[in-house]
Formats: structure tokens, C-alpha cells, sequence
């Protein structure tokens, strides 16, 4: 049986994706694929993740370019959950 991981975004997320250009989403929707490729084991190399302090504590930050992908994963249920994607100057705020 082969089950994978699915992405998720907040509406909030997928406004802020949608606002984006063609390029970037493109980026992101590439890193959105080797998060999932990541957690299935199915990568080689490692994504640019990092554990989230403060008031995003619990949560994960993913690179893309100069983007930030702010998401947890809900392993028991295979998915990824997305709720901010910003430029890296704002994403914190």
C-alpha cells in the first residue's frame, strides 16, 4: 500500500501563494515535493528545515529562495500542514 504525504495550506496560505509570481510558485511548489519525497524517505538530500521558537513554537520553517514556508507535519494523518508563506523580511512578523 503506498501512501504519501499531501500539503495542506491554510486559506491564508494559499492567498499569500496565489499573490506570488509564476517563478516562485514554482520554487515552492518543487519544495513543497521534496518535503514530501523527505518524510517518505524517498530523498536523498535533506530540505532546508528548522525548528520554530517563540510564537511559531512547535511549527517548521522551509526555505525557498527568499521565501519562507511556515508548516507542521502531521504524521498520523500523512499530512503537511502550511500556514504562512512570506518573503523572508516579513515572515516572522
Amino acid at each position: 500500500m503506498n501512501m504519501s504525504y499531501r500539503v495542506k495550506l491554510t486559506n491564508a496560505a494559499k492567498k499569500q501563494f496565489d499573490k506570488l509570481p509564476e517563478k516562485q510558485q514554482g520554487l515552492i511548489i518543487c519544495e513543497f515535493r521534496n518535503l514530501c519525497d523527505y518524510y517518505e524517505d524517498k530523498s536523498a538530500s535533506n530540505p532546508d528545515i528548522r525548528a520554530l521558537q517563540g510564537k511559531y513554537k512547535g511549527f517548521y520553517r522551509l526555505k525557498a529562495g527568499d521565501y519562507r514556508i511556515i508548516f507542521n507535519c502531521k504524521h498520523e494523518e500523512l499530512v503537511i500542514a502550511v500556514i504562512k508563506i512570506s518573503h523572508r523580511k516579513d515572515v516572522y512578523r
